[in-house]
């Protein structure tokens, strides 16, 4: 008898944990949907506009944030090369006023270790998925480019076209508890 109160504690407590997922893990592209690396050609970078208040709005609201960032190969031979590569890329040529709030990517960032892993291959994609499968939670992810919401989808995330609806570049919070709902349906 205790083995079976045990089992469906287990159960019920496991199934409770996945229905108390109100939050989508939120993923973004960095280059051109949360830092402008075009308008100067990667010579000076800042964020996209809005990005910054953007980001921040998200976290008062509790979503978990992530990034799937491509960055080469030859950035280093482990994670750790890689993630200070990049920082220091983002520090060296950084001119917003607002500071990279790397801090507040809870969720992960998540880069290719070899460039055949790089976006749109569906390896990032599947990762950031089972990061927020792991939690019980939804996955969306953010980004500019088009041949990116495929691989996102297949691997069971909500993507959406940075920049598509004419009135806003981001994804309203009204839309991701809309995208919300429909995924957990």
């Amino acid at each position: 008898m205790k083995h079976l109160i045990a089992l469906i504690l287990a159960v019920t407590g496991s199934l409770s944990a996945h229905a108390a997922c109100d939050k989508p893990y939120i993923f973004f592209d960095l280059g051109n949907t949360l830092v402008d690396t075009k308008t100067y050609d990667f010579e000076k970078i800042m964020y996209m506009p809005g990005a910054y208040n953007y980001l921040r709005e998200l976290k008062s609201h509790g979503y978990p944030l992530g990034m799937i960032v491509n960055i080469p190969e030859s950035w280093g031979a482990r994670r750790e090369e890689k993630m200070a590569a990049l920082k220091k890329f983002i520090a060296d040529k950084w001119t917003d006023s607002a500071p990279m709030a790397w801090e507040l990517f809870d969720a992960g960032i998540l880069i290719p270790m070899k460039d055949a892993q790089r976006k749109p291959a569906a390896v990032l994609f599947e990762a950031a998925a089972s990061i927020a499968a792991r939690a019980g939670c939804p996955a969306i992810y953010e980004g500019e480019e088009i041949q990116e919401m495929a691989p996102a989808k297949a691997a069971g995330m909500k993507p959406y076209l940075a920049g598509s609806e004419a009135n806003t570049f981001f994804l309203s919070v009204e839309r991701i508890d809309e995208y919300a709902r429909h995924l957990r349906h």
